[in-house]
């Protein structure tokens, strides 16, 4: 079974003895790699989990990977990030990194698709707009990608940019130089999980020029720009990979798109992702074509059938922790702690009205789809629409 607690414990066993060999020797020689969008730190987590692992199989190496830089807009997640470990920068709003006169041709040129958006809503209504906004967003992008260029080739990019870093106080570089961290010559990278709210099922499907196209440019002019090796970005399997290759195609770099979901590697979860490998340089790059990352070979190293399912996350929650979450939410409600005979209320009696209205379309749509809910354990998340 998985150890949900330690799923990447399983990560060495599963590779192939060339490849440790490989991933000692990356690790060795050193990677620096910055993030975005950066939440509650996951990538750095990875690097941390990635580095003690290979540690167990050469414990006399010297494994050098530092997160040089994170960024988040949200003040709680630069909190968290700021109590991760490392002495890497936190920064905050990524959109500061354009330069002036980039920006606003940017934002000119987003609220024009958007107006041409709004105008065919107005005539055709929403029914018809998903194939006129991939048409509108295929557009943009195009517009956009030319745009960046020319202010590349103008000279336009500051690799010497400093910004307000939140951790250290001060101003900091943007784009740490290679080897500034580690030493030498290593690795250099950008791992992130760009926003998925404008590609989504359940957001707002406004596609490319949606409310984080400032955003999104800004990390594509970074890609464009920064001297990097690699970069590892994941988003919702519905965001359009091609968008990536229109803008990188200027510089030569390859995009190796595969989706999958926690499930095909033996978690009891299902959330599709597209993770996207982003290859700069003759400095990384595959061997041959066919190790070449896919859904393939991606689940021929590391796939797996699930076992258990999400009841089993909640038997690892503390009831100590759920009984304190109810009366918590009883007190939102202005109940009192607990019912007419002293006994504790039960989670769905303390849910808000809307709360409620959720959770039961859930079950309807779960009926739907099959599942016997006086016998089957679900674990979904309620405060997503049901349908």
């Amino acid at each position: 079974p998985v150890d949900l607690d330690k799923p990447a414990n399983h990560l060495l066993t599963d590779l192939s003895q060339n490849a440790r060999h490989t991933l000692i020797q990356n690790l060795s020689r050193g990677i620096e790699f910055t993030t975005d969008y950066s939440g509650s730190g996951q990538a750095e987590r990875a690097k941390q989990n990635l580095t003690e692992l290979a540690k167990t199989l050469d414990p006399a190496a010297e494994l050098k990977t530092v997160c040089t830089r994170s960024c988040d807009i949200l003040p709680h997640c630069r909190q968290v990030l700021h109590a991760l470990p490392g002495d890497g920068c936190v920064m905050a709003d990524m959109t500061e990194r354009l330069p002036p006169a980039l920006r606003t041709d940017i934002e000119n040129i987003i609220a024009a698709y958007q107006a041409k958006l709004v105008k065919q809503l107005q005539e055709f209504g929403k029914k018809k707009d998903r194939a006129f906004t991939q048409q509108l967003g295929d557009a943009f992008v195009a517009e956009v990608a030319h745009l960046m260029l020319e202010h590349k080739l103008n000279g336009s990019f500051d690799p010497n940019l400093k910004l307000p870093c939140t951790k250290h106080g001060k101003l900091c570089p943007v784009y740490p130089v290679r080897g500034s961290n580690v030493g030498g010559c290593p690795l250099k990278g950008n791992a992130s999980g760009i926003s998925c709210i404008n590609w989504s099922e359940r957001g707002s499907q406004a596609g490319s020029f949606g409310k984080g196209a400032v955003a999104w440019c800004t990390f594509m002019w970074d890609l464009l720009n920064d001297d990097l090796d690699w970069a590892l970005l994941e988003r919702t399997r519905h965001y359009r990979h091609p968008h990536l290759e229109v803008v990188l195609a200027h510089i030569g770099a390859s995009v190796f798109p595969v989706v999958f979901s926690p499930s095909h590697l033996g978690l009891p979860c299902t959330r599709y992702r597209k993770y996207m490998l982003v290859l700069f340089s003759p400095r990384f790059r595959w061997k041959s074509n066919a190790d070449a990352i896919s859904k393939t070979s991606l689940m021929s190293a590391f796939g797996r059938e699930p076992v258990g399912s999400g009841s089993d996350f909640l038997q690892k929650t503390l009831k100590s922790e759920v009984r304190a979450e109810i009366e918590m939410m009883a007190e939102k409600m202005h109940m009192s702690p607990r019912d007419g005979s002293g006994h504790r209320w039960p989670m769905k009696v303390v849910l808000s009205a809307a709360m409620q209205r959720s959770l039961a379309a859930h079950e309807v749509q779960l009926k739907k789809d099959g599942w016997d809910l006086t016998k089957d354990d679900v674990f979904t998340t309620i405060c997503q629409q049901g349908s």
